[in-house]
């Protein structure tokens, strides 16, 4: 299939951002995942709730802790885990907006005041001036950030490569399938197995989101290559023969890493 010109800009803005930052996205478990169901939902469940379009408002969240996740200064601000440099009409072409200094230009602002009434983020304005955005903790509790690898900062955490952003598959993949990789990654991880199976109790416990986002997310996840899917048939005791079929999966992290994806998606962020 012919490779389609419709993301090409959006990926020059992706990957000119890519070779000033030259570092993955550190994102700790606490984002998409919760200890008990008692819990409240986590912040990514929470960002998929609301209708953001195809998943923006949660892939805002994962754009500032790449932008501001290091320890390093940033330049603007001179102070670390701050950005002054994403200013809402340089954020909507990287997120596929026409018109970014309009339409585009509000639905980013939107998802901003979204990241900080959750508590991902905090936003200083600067009269005449884009305002100064800090990163929080991305377990939405408000608390000052610090890099989840970093002394003293505690925080099991999963990394996504820099092609996540500079391959564009930020731009394929939906909020559901966002957050369903995101949970199949802390399953592989989590397991000396290449493959996982997500029961649907754990699923609602630890994750909060529903059957549909999760089969949504994986057919998803499947078409575009990032995962294997597998089915067998399952005996529960006390059957003679097998009544059930459950899904297993293999992520493939070198596919996220270093290939494109494939355009049989064609959707707007």
């Amino acid at each position: 299939m012919a490779k389609s010109n419709k993301f090409e800009s959006e990926l020059a803005y992706a990957r000119n951002l890519a070779s000033s930052l030259k570092r993955q996205t550190s994102v700790r478990h606490s984002f998409f995942f919760r200890a008990t169901q008692s819990d409240p939902l986590p912040p990514a469940v929470l960002l998929l709730q609301n209708r953001s379009g195809n998943g923006l408002h949660l892939k805002m969240a994962l754009l500032y802790l790449w932008a501001a996740g290091s320890e390093n200064t940033d330049p603007g601000s001179g102070t670390p885990h701050t950005v002054k440099r994403l200013h809402s009409p340089d954020v909507a072409p990287l997120f596929g907006f026409e018109n970014p200094d309009n339409q585009g230009k509000r639905r980013v602002a939107t998802a901003k005041n979204r990241l900080v009434d959750i508590g991902l983020i905090s936003s200083e304005a600067r009269p005449g001036k884009s305002p100064i955005i800090t990163l929080l903790k991305e377990d939405g509790s408000g608390d000052l950030y610090s890099p989840p690898g970093s002394k003293g900062a505690g925080g099991k955490y999963l990394t996504l490569p820099r092609g996540f952003w500079s391959k564009g598959w930020y731009l394929h993949l939906s909020g559901s399938a966002l957050i369903s990789m995101l949970a199949l990654m802390y399953m592989q991880k989590s397991s000396s197995n290449k493959t996982v199976w997500i029961n649907p109790t754990m699923r609602q416990r630890n994750f909060g989101f529903s059957e549909d986002a999760w089969y949504g997310g994986t057919k998803e996840l499947a078409q575009l290559g990032l995962i294997t899917q597998s089915t067998r048939a399952v005996r529960q005791p006390f059957q003679d023969d097998p009544q059930q079929r459950r899904h297993t999966y293999e992520f493939h992290f070198d596919v996220l890493r270093t290939q494109e994806p494939p355009l049989l998606i064609d959707k707007a962020s």
